[in-house]
């Protein structure tokens, strides 16, 4: 994260205001205490913790009683803002009066759009995801670089960043050879009039079947896409029309997931940049030949990056390589950032290595954010080469299925059924991938995605219909500011969990893992549950009041799924 974009939300100025009427009673600066406050895991223990084990040593006392002598030196100064001041095990606990969190609850939605903020910076970042590779199918795995790509990119520009985004398009390489390759050999046995790109995926599968037997194919392939990279018409006007038709089916999916990118520049576009790459390489004399091909040799930690093969042809890295620079040199990037698995990390190890070689500047404006697999029972890895992989489109046809047919069952006279099939559906997989930590391996399982009852991206959309639902039954005018103090605990709590929302949109983006704001709205749409069911809003003595309460949990998901990209239905 950048240092221009500072923590914002209604928690952290009150913890800035906390620290700033503690930091008379302990001997600790304010941004330290800031930095040490925390949320006690159980609510019962209040609102606000603040740990003071790091004081036991200098101050040669059990953490235990330096909490109750500072708890007791508070409780007899107890400022307004503080209903309760407590020690327990270490930690002393803050319990916040009612009308002090009603009050930036109320200041919460004088600005809407929520978790929407400004800043005079001029950093330019950009994000580089989805990326799928011409004439394969868009597999379950793209799934997780796609939509957590677009979800951190609306989470950058919820701080005012100017960021964009990316689909660096896998349109060149060896694979080109072998499906060239296999399209002059096999192409006339397919359809490709009404099956174009089904037939590419064949053909590159079929390619691959025979390959493992036959070396000759893989010499012919490597010498075909060697006349590609010469500019062979021929070739060139077959490789083009693969690109295009390998494009007009990943948009497909791109507008079903909601996908908006920026800019779209294959690896083809870097192709008449790889001549001055050499020239800055050998010009630094970082170009060496190794085994008749040419590399960088880097750290004694990680292998020789290889830029150019022993037969001039360009590499996966030499193409990474020109489009880093051209990111820096000429979209002005301040900050380069890449979204893709776990097991390219060697990779961009090695392409950071080079890139700080050519420009130390650039050393440390790149990132790159890995994300681990998605998992099913009795299966590995996913592989197109052998036609394996569970592909996304038959992943999304099936998600809408499974909604249909659950909503059949529990509302069979819900109008636009379809639409809002689509809706959960696609939204079930989205959010099912975002509430996953990113850096960690999904387990899928169908039972889970589609919970409408549990830890689940419809659970959140059925909360969000609900709170829309019961404030249309209130006959007044929503006023925008609450008349009395909370009286129930589930209003309480739903009051401090709607204070926290900018937070847990600050630490996703400080932490670039949308799951800790995911896992935000699902704890959100379980206290407004139990909020909802455990009194009667409508006809309630303080209706209004609750329903401002209500009104503020409907924006805060709303705004949430927002971010997340998940659809928001208006029924469900």
């Amino acid at each position: 994260m950048s240092s221009f974009v500072q923590e914002q939300g209604a928690l952290f100025f009150i913890k800035k205001e906390l620290a700033e009427f503690l930091k008379n009673f302990i001997s600790l600066e304010k941004e330290e205490i800031i930095h040490l406050l925390e949320q006690p895991r159980q609510s019962e223990h209040g609102h606000l913790a603040l740990p003071l084990f790091s004081l036991a040593k200098t101050k040669k006392l059990p953490p235990q009683k330096i909490a109750q002598d500072f708890s007791a030196k508070i409780n007899q100064k107890l400022p307004g803002f503080l209903k309760s001041c407590s020690s327990l095990t270490g930690f002393v606990n803050f319990q916040f009066q009612e009308d002090y969190l009603q009050k930036y609850l109320e200041n919460l939605i004088s600005k809407t759009p929520l978790a929407c903020w400004t800043n005079n910076q001029t950093e330019h970042w950009l994000m580089d995801f989805a990326s799928p590779n011409v004439a394969k199918h868009m597999n379950i795995g793209h799934l997780r670089a796609t939509v957590l790509g677009q979800a951190l990119v609306n989470i950058t520009r919820a701080f005012g960043v100017k960021i964009t985004s990316l689909n660096h398009l896998g349109d060149w390489g060896s694979q080109f050879g072998k499906l060239l390759w296999a399209y002059k050999k096999w192409g006339k046995e397919y359809d490709f009039k009404t099956k174009a790109f089904e037939s590419l995926v064949a053909l590159y599968v079929r390619f691959h079947k025979t390959a493992e037997s036959d070396e000759n194919n893989l010499q012919s392939a490597r010498e075909l896409f060697q006349k590609l990279e010469g500019g062979d018409e021929e070739l060139k006007k077959l490789w083009e029309r693969f690109v295009q038709l390998s494009l007009k089916n990943y948009d497909k999916y791109f507008k079903i997931l909601n996908i908006k990118h920026d800019l779209i520049l294959g690896e083809s576009f870097y192709i008449s940049f790889l001549e001055n790459l050499k020239h800055r390489l050998k010009e630094k004399n970082l170009l060496e030949k190794s085994e008749g091909a040419e590399v960088v040799f880097l750290e004694k930690e990680h292998p020789p990056c290889l830029i150019f093969k022993r037969d001039g042809a360009s590499t996966y890295s030499a193409r990474d390589l020109t489009s880093l620079i051209y990111r820096f040199e000429e979209l002005k990037a301040d900050k380069n950032i890449y979204i893709t698995g776990s097991d390219q990390a060697l990779h961009f190890r090695q392409l950071f290595q080079v890139a700080g070689k050519i420009n130390p500047h650039w050393k440390d404006k790149n990132l790159y954010l890995s994300f681990g697999m998605y998992r099913f029972k009795g299966e590995g890895k996913m592989s197109s080469r052998q036609g394996q992989a569970v592909y996304l489109k038959d992943v999304l046809e099936e998600a809408i299925a499974r909604v249909e047919k659950i909503i059949t069952e529990r509302n069979p006279d819900l109008k636009d059924k379809k639409e809002i099939a689509r809706e959960v559906g696609i939204g079930a997989l989205i959010f099912n991938d975002l509430m996953n930590d990113r850096v960690k391996d999904v387990d899928f399982e169908w039972s889970k995605v589609l919970d409408f009852e549990g830890r689940s991206g419809p659970f959140v959309q059925y909360s969000l219909v609900r709170a829309r639902s019961l404030l249309r039954k209130v006959d007044e005018k929503i006023k925008k500011q609450f008349s009395l103090p909370f009286e129930q605990e589930e209003e309480q709590i739903l009051a401090w969990r709607l204070i926290c929302f900018e937070e847990a949109v600050f630490q996703s983006f400080k932490k670039f893992k949308p799951h800790i704001l995911a896992r935000y709205l699902l704890d959100l749409a379980k206290e407004f549950n139990r909020f909802y069911t455990g009194q009667k809003v409508v006809g309630h003595k303080r209706e209004l009041d609750l329903a401002l309460l209500t009104y503020i949990t409907s924006l805060t998901l709303d705004r949430g799924l927002e971010i997340l990209n998940v659809p928001r239905p208006k029924a469900m």
